[in-house]
Formats: structure tokens, sequence, C-alpha cells
């Protein structure tokens, strides 16, 4: 049960701030003196006073249901993530987002007692946060396809890809990139460009191959036509951010091996974002990349569009390099991302293909639409990195399972290198 004082911050302070206290005596018709006098001493507090508390804390109904509970956490631990991936740090004071968490964790807190306390404070955040959500997340109702339960939000010291899809409300956090950051910014370049689906083409491979910039000069040369651009130092600074200095090896910063993106220094060697194991033990035995680093200069790419543009980038760079070398005409990204990946093989075969770099099938059997005018002319294909499948040998079952229960269309789902054995064998 909480004491006096306690009840009196958590009734008070999320309302009032820095004046709660001033609010508070004037709610339990109290003066100030009298006030702080209970609060350093609650054996003194007079029964009708706290029965006035009781009453100003009515109702004890939660805030928030439990599955609102989680989404709020998984909220706060994004905005953490931004803070750090931004700043190196995470700056006071606290994001509005981590301040809600702790507010409501601490009203649901006295509301109720739980074996597993909501978070209301860093620490108790980040120690659930690395505990599978079943162990803290109260009732999992909500979770119909019974695929969270074992879930962590924050793993090796990043944010999780269903830490994401939680903070996204049931929203696709891809289409929440989409329209929130510089999706917008490059179709209105495309559509002042004279061939504005090369530009789009040339960008994407830009950000795939390229989510470290030593200068925004990389990015001038690398892509035609963005000096072109009536303000293009603003439109790369929509994709890529100032690289703090934290994240710096001296005048250099160490990048995947894979990915290319920023390493972190961990207990061991190093950590990188990418999921491939390949990526992870070349990590871990301190196998690096480097560039060199300017402050204030060298860029590194958005979380958001390193999670959904980049590390799938590298399964889809591969695959058009095989099937250029089996002698099929490839096109990526054709008309601005229609599919990931068009090819017509030396016989005729057309294939569209669209990369997704998911390691459990929910929330791609859940949200994949379909090919939609590629149906008509095309074999068309969902294709996963093979280490997805390595992973999980049931991966392609459950994913057709999914899209029945869903009440979706079947989709060919195949690997990297199932699918150029395929185009070998078939072309």
């Amino acid at each position: 049960m909480a004491t006096f004082p306690e009840q009196c911050e958590v009734v008070f302070r999320p309302r009032y701030g820095r004046r709660w206290k001033t609010a508070c005596a004037a709610d339990l018709g109290i003066s100030r003196a009298t006030l702080y006098r209970y609060l350093d001493d609650p054996s003194g507090v007079p029964d009708d006073v706290l029965a006035a508390l009781t009453s100003l804390a009515a109702p004890v109904r939660p805030v928030l249901d439990d599955h609102g509970m989680v989404v709020l956490a998984a909220s706060a631990l994004v905005a953490v993530q931004r803070e750090i991936d931004t700043h190196g740090f995470l700056r006071t004071p606290y994001p509005q987002a981590v301040r809600r968490t702790f507010d409501v964790g601490a009203a649901r807190n006295l509301a109720e007692e739980r074996s597993q306390p909501w978070p209301t404070d860093l620490r108790s955040l980040a120690e659930l946060a690395a505990l599978p959500l079943g162990l803290w997340a109260g009732d999992m109702a909500w979770d119909h396809d019974e695929v969270f339960a074992e879930v962590l939000l924050v793993e090796n010291g990043e944010v999780t890809p269903e830490c994401r899809e939680l903070a996204a409300g049931g929203r696709d956090p891809e289409q929440e990139m989409i329209e929130r950051d510089g999706y917008d910014a490059l179709r209105a370049a495309c559509a002042r460009m004279g061939d504005g689906d090369a530009f789009y083409t040339e960008w994407r491979r830009c950000v795939v191959a390229r989510p470290v910039l030593s200068t925004i000069s990389e990015a001038a040369t690398a892509v035609p036509g963005l000096t072109d651009l009536e303000d293009w130092t603003g439109f790369v600074h929509r994709f890529y951010d100032v690289v703090p200095e934290s994240l710096a090896f001296g005048d250099h910063v160490r990048t995947c091996t894979v990915s290319g993106t920023l390493l972190r220094r961990a207990r061991k060697g190093y950590h990188t974002e990418s999921r491939d194991p390949a990526a992870i033990t070349a990590a871990v035995e301190g196998r690096h990349g480097t560039k060199p680093f300017r402050p204030r200069q060298t860029l590194h790419l958005k979380r958001a569009f390193r999670a959904f543009w980049c590390h799938p980038g590298v399964a889809e760079l591969a695959l058009a390099r095989g099937l250029e070398s089996l002698g099929w005409q490839v096109a990526l990204w054709p008309r601005r991302d229609r599919v990931d990946v068009e090819a017509v093989s030396p016989g005729g075969r057309r294939i569209a293909v669209d990369v997704k770099d998911h390691l459990s099938p929910v929330g791609l059997a859940k949200r994949f639409e379909g090919f939609k005018e590629y149906e008509a002319t095309h074999e068309c294909f969902v294709v996963v990195p093979d280490y997805v499948v390595a992973a999980d040998r049931r991966f392609g079952e459950r994913f057709e399972n999914l899209r029945r229960s869903h009440g979706k269309p079947a989709v060919a789902l195949r690997t990297v290198s199932a699918l150029l054995r395929e185009a070998e064998e078939r072309a």
C-alpha cells in the first residue's frame, strides 16, 4: 500500500508539475505548512484528510488497460531510442511518452497489487523490456495470434521490431515511417524531376549502399540530380541524422561488414543492428569496416529507414545481382517502389518480388496486401533472407496458415537462395 506522500505525489504531480504541493494543500483544505508536516510524518495525518485524498484519487479504475500500458511502454522505449540515436544520450526532461509511462504506471501500481509492478523509472522500464512480454504484461487477451508472449521489447541494447510494432498501436510501422518522415519529400522531388523514376531508384540505392555518409557531399556524388533540388541538403537530412561524437572511434566510425550501418561498442566486440548471423558473428569477433568521421558532418541513416529500407535492401541487392549474373534483366524499385524487384529472364519469364526482413511471419502475413497490377502479368513472390528461414524452419508453413486465418489470398514465399535456384532452373 502506498504511503501518504506517495499517494499525494501520484495524484497531483502529473496534473500540476512542480506546483503539485500547492495544489495538493488547496484540494485537501490544509495549509502548505501543514502539508509539509504530514509529508515528513505521515503517522499524524487525520482521518478526514486521508478520506479527502482517497476521494481525489478516485476512480481507482486504471487509466489504461493492460494492453494500453504495453503500448505506452513500447512508445516510451522507442522515444528513448530516438533520443540516443540523435544525441548519443538521453536528455532531460525526458520525452513526453516516457514521462506519461511513468506517471500512469505509478497510478496503476497504487490502484492494484501486481507481482510485477508497472515501470515508474528508467531502470524498471529497462528491466521489464528485457523480459518476455508474457511475464509482465498482465492480460494478454489482445494477443489473438499468441505470438507476443515470448517477445522482448529491448534486445542487445536496441528496441526490437516488435517493440516498434506495438508502439505503432496496431498500425504498420513502415507506413508510419512513410507518412511521417522523408518519403513525402522523396515523392515530391521525383515529381519535379525529368525522370523521377530513375531518381527514386538511385536514391534508394544510396540509402541501402551508404547508410553512413562521411560528409553530405558523398550523397551528392552518388545520386545524379540530387544537387538540382532546391534544398538538396535539407532533403538529405530528412533521411540522415548527424552521428553523435559518442559513437565515433577517434577519427573514424566502425561499420557492419554486411549492412554498412554503424557498430556500437559491446562487452565483447561490437553490436550490429543487422539480424544476419554472418553480420553478428563478424561484429562479436571484432571485424568491421571503417568510414572517416568528421564532427557534425558525418551522417547516419535514420533508424526507420535503416529498419525498413537498408536492412531489407541488402537482400534486394543480393537478389538483383544474382539474377543479373544469370542473364536476367532486372529493375530495382520500379515505378517508385511498386515492387522491390522486377525481372525478365532470357526466355521471357517475368517475376515481381517484394523482399521482407521479418523474423516473425505474423506481421508479414497480416499486412502484406498482394501484388495488385503485377498478378496478371508476372509470377509474384514474397522473398525473405535465408537466415529468416534458417532460424524458423516452419516460417513458410506458419505464414501460409496465418494468411488463411486472416482471410488473405495465398502468396508464394521464397528465400533469396531458393528463388535464385529456381531462376537458374527455369529461365
